[in-house]
C-alpha cells in the first residue's frame, strides 16, 4: 500500500507536473532521492537502524541533506550523527541548491545536471554512495499512474461539461500579470481527490522523486 500511496500521490504527480511544464518551455531539474539516512530525521522515528531500513527514503528525508543538518539526530538534541559519505552528499545538494537559486540550474563543480525533457527523463540519483547523472525512473508512471489520472481528469472534466449552463463566461485556469510577465506561480493540478502542487520559481523548476 505504501508503494502505491509513494507512485500515485508523489512520484508521479512529480511527473506529470515535470511534463507540463518542460511542454511548456521551462526548465526542468528532476531528482530522485534514494538514500536511507543512517539517523532518524524526525523525533517521532527511532533511530534503530531496523526502523530506519524498513522506512527506507520517505518524504522529507532530504530536507536535512539540503539545509546541513547533519549532527545532533533526531532534532534538536539526539546524538546521532551523519556518516562521512552523508555529509559529501549533503554538500552538493547544498551546492546544486545554491546553484538554483542563483541562476535557475543546479549545476555544481560536480554535477553538470541535465534538463528533464518530454523525450528522456535524465536526472540526477541519489544513493548511499553519492550523487550520480542517469535517469530517473518514472517507468510506473508512463505504463499505469499517468494513464489512470488521464482516465480520472477526463471523467471530471465531461462531469463539469455535462453540468455546466448556458449564459455568461467563466474565466480560464490559471493568471497572467498585466504585462504579461512571468512569474513565481504554484499551479494547482486536481487530479480527484488528489492535488498536487508544483511550484515554479524564476527560470526553473526543480522536481523530487522519493524512493
Amino acid at each position: 500500500m505504501s508503494a502505491v500511496v509513494t507512485d500515485y500521490a508523489y512520484k508521479c504527480s512529480a511527473h506529470r507536473g515535470a511534463l507540463l511544464a518542460s511542454q511548456r518551455g521551462v526548465p526542468v531539474y528532476t531528482y530522485a532521492f534514494n538514500h536511507t539516512p543512517s539517523c532518524s530525521w524526525e523525533p517521532s522515528i527511532s533511530n534503530d537502524p531496523q526502523a530506519l531500513a524498513l522506512l527506507g527514503a520517505t518524504h522529507t528525508t532530504e530536507i536535512p541533506f539540503v539545509f546541513g543538518n547533519l549532527d545532533g539526530f533526531p532534532l534538536p538534541n539526539g546524538n546521532c550523527s551523519f556518516n562521512a559519505a552523508e555529509k559529501a552528499i549533503s554538500a552538493q545538494l547544498i551546492e546544486a541548491w545554491t546553484a538554483m537559486a542563483a541562476s535557475g540550474a543546479p549545476n555544481t563543480s560536480d554535477v553538470q545536471w541535465p534538463l528533464f525533457t518530454v523525450n528522456g527523463t535524465q536526472g540526477v540519483n541519489v544513493n548511499a554512495t553519492g550523487v550520480f547523472v542517469g535517469a530517473v525512473d518514472y517507468s510506473v508512471c508512463e505504463q499505469l499512474w499517468n494513464k489512470i489520472d488521464a482516465g480520472i481528469l477526463q471523467s471530471a472534466l465531461n462531469g463539469t461539461a455535462n453540468g455546466t449552463c448556458s449564459g455568461g463566461g467563466t474565466g480560464g485556469a490559471g493568471a497572467k500579470s498585466s504585462n504579461g510577465a512571468t512569474a513565481t506561480s504554484t499551479v494547482d493540478l486536481h487530479f480527484g481527490a488528489l492535488v498536487a502542487t508544483v511550484l515554479v520559481v524564476g527560470m526553473g523548476l526543480f522536481v523530487t522523486v522519493l524512493g
